[in-house]
């Protein structure tokens, strides 16, 4: 199971309500889910819970290629003893900085040297002071060009050529925030006294950089690109008919509006310890009746789908209303006790497309999904969320993200749909 990137409108929502939205959860945030608790107290109407059998619930991760619509890209691995070892290669394209075209052939120009610079924005395990890490990095030619077209691609789509542009181990320490990465005379050869007049010329000839580690010969590190700096690019040094030396500069993996060059990343896992006994054999997801995990940075999610409840509710209750409801999500004993700040609610539709929740776009939901330490879960507010599936009879399912960025290494472990205190929903509605 794939997961789509979020909506465009959902994005642009968000931020044009965002100062409103925090505002008001700071306000209302000591009140949050007194009524759920005690629901009677609070409001009028039937209270009722929704859990296993009615809910399915369920990890998702990241198997394919994805188009994340951001500058970020990473490459590189890590490990540890309840996620086993996830690891991440970045596809790169070139293009020109305009659409003007690039001449080597006119006077038979050779290119002398080529570097790919690309800017690190992060790094897990962190690094700090004097500390290092061993790093094998090897860049490869795609035989296929990379497409900005799909959203995804399953690993098979991307085949790799035989061509090797760079393969060297050298260390990465946190002084380093850019990677100065010379290209080889076979990088080199598809350019000089070659002619491009356009990006999909330039695009044809390159095809794709594929930027993975070599594990066997690195240490546990994932970096984190922004081929969105100004740090980041390709630069080409060549002599000209005068004897003196000039550049060219090239876009990678950076998308304008005069130059489409996109990039990809994709994540390959290899479940270990804890984890391992409770992978079932499917392609993309882990059934959840005992754990539930969620980490960006191996691109896990968690899916949960009442869908049979909220068809036999919209049958018997059709004019029902929703007063409250609450998303109660129990941590497990076996997460770390560091708990990661907030999870995220997103609605699926029957097209696959996901936004935030009704709640989320409310000023007045009291939307939260923080963390309530004195009860050991996470709150969810879906009182919108809730009424919309009532009234239209299906659930597709709801998607939970933690909220940071996908190279965070925040990460936590939900207890499932089967355990002594698991996930549900409850709610107070009238009719």
């Amino acid at each position: 199971m794939h997961i789509p990137s979020h909506s465009w409108i959902g994005r642009l929502a968000c931020c044009c309500l965002a100062a409103m939205f925090f505002t008001a959860c700071e306000e209302d945030e000591t009140g949050l889910g007194l009524g759920l608790q005690d629901a009677g107290s609070q409001y009028a109407g039937v209270r009722d819970t929704i859990t296993s059998p009615d809910m399915a619930a369920y990890t998702v991760y990241d198997d394919s290629l994805r188009t994340s619509g951001y500058y970020t890209a990473m490459a590189g691995y890590y490990e540890d003893a309840t996620y086993g070892r996830v690891t991440a290669r970045s596809f790169v394209q070139l293009a020109l900085p305009n659409n003007s075209g690039l001449d080597f052939s006119r006077n038979h120009y050779i290119v002398d040297s080529a570097y790919l610079s690309i800017a690190v924005i992060d790094r897990y395990p962190a690094l700090s002071g004097s500390d290092s890490r061993t790093l094998h990095l090897r860049i490869t030619q795609t035989s296929d060009v990379v497409s900005p077209d799909s959203v995804y691609y399953a690993s098979s789509h991307l085949p790799l050529s035989t061509t090797v542009f760079f393969d060297s181990t050298f260390s990465v320490s946190a002084a380093d925030t850019v990677l100065r990465l010379p290209l080889g005379d076979s990088f080199r050869s598809l350019l000089s006294d070659h002619s491009f007049p356009s990006h999909a010329a330039l695009q044809e000839a390159v095809k794709g950089l594929c930027i993975e580690c070599v594990e066997a010969d690195s240490d546990p590190l994932m970096l984190t690109f922004d081929f969105g700096k100004s740090a980041s690019g390709m630069t080409l040094y060549y002599q000209d008919g005068d004897g003196g030396t000039q550049q060219e500069a090239l876009l990678a993996g950076y998308t304008s509006t005069q130059a489409p060059a996109t990039h990809f990343s994709q994540f390959r896992h290899v479940y270990s310890g804890s984890f391992l006994q409770l992978q079932q054999g499917t392609l993309d997801s882990i059934e959840g009746s005992s754990h539930l995990y969620l980490e960006p940075l191996s691109g896990m999610a968690v899916e949960i789908n009442i869908d049979s409840y909220v068809q036999r509710f919209h049958a018997q209750h059709p004019r029902a209303v929703i007063h409250y409801a609450e998303l109660l999500l129990p941590v497990s004993s076996d997460a770390d006790d560091a708990k990661p700040g907030r999870i995220v609610a997103y609605r699926r539709y029957a097209s696959g497309s996901t936004i935030f929740i009704n709640d989320y776009l409310s000023n007045n939901s009291g939307y939260d999904g923080y963390y309530d330490a004195g009860k050991g879960l996470y709150r969810i507010r879906i009182t919108q969320h809730l009424q919309g599936l009532m009234m239209t009879g299906a659930d597709h399912g709801t998607l939970l993200m933690l909220d940071g960025r996908r190279s965070s290494a925040c990460r936590t472990i939900l207890n499932g749909t089967q355990s002594a205190d698991a996930v549900r929903i409850a709610f107070v509605y009238s009719e």
